[in-house]
C-alpha cells in the first residue's frame, strides 16, 4: 500500500506511512476507521468486485488480495487497528 499511498505519492490523498497520518487522510474522510471496518475504506476498498474501478489494490498493481489477507485486515480494523507508536 505504502509504494503508492506515502508522502509525494499519496494518491487519493492517503497516506499510510504513520498511524497519524492513516487515521486522517484519504479522498473523502479517514480511510482507517479503529473498530469499523466496513466504514474505513482502507478495507471495504479491498474487498470489491475484481473489474470494479475502485479496487485496492488495482489489478495492475497485485490485486485483488487474497481472502485471507483482507480477513486480516477486517479483523485488524475491527480489534481497534493497534499501531505501535513510532513505527513508520
Amino acid at each position: 500500500c505504502v509504494a503508492c499511498h506515502r508522502p509525494g505519492h499519496a494518491k487519493g490523498d492517503l497516506d499510510l506511512t504513520t498511524k497519524e497520518a492513516a487515521l486522517t487522510s484519504g479522498g473523502n474522510g479517514p480511510s482507517l476507521i479503529p473498530w469499523e471496518p466496513m466504514k474505513s475504506t482502507l478495507y471495504t476498498s479491498t474487498i470489491k468486485a475484481a473489474d470494479d474501478d475502485d479496487l485496492m489494490p488495482p489489478a495492475n498493481k497485485g490485486g485483488p488480495l487474497a481472502k485471507e489477507t483482507t480477513e486480516l485486515l477486517r479483523l485488524w480494523i475491527e480489534q481497534g487497528a493497534p499501531w505501535p507508536d513510532g513505527i513508520v
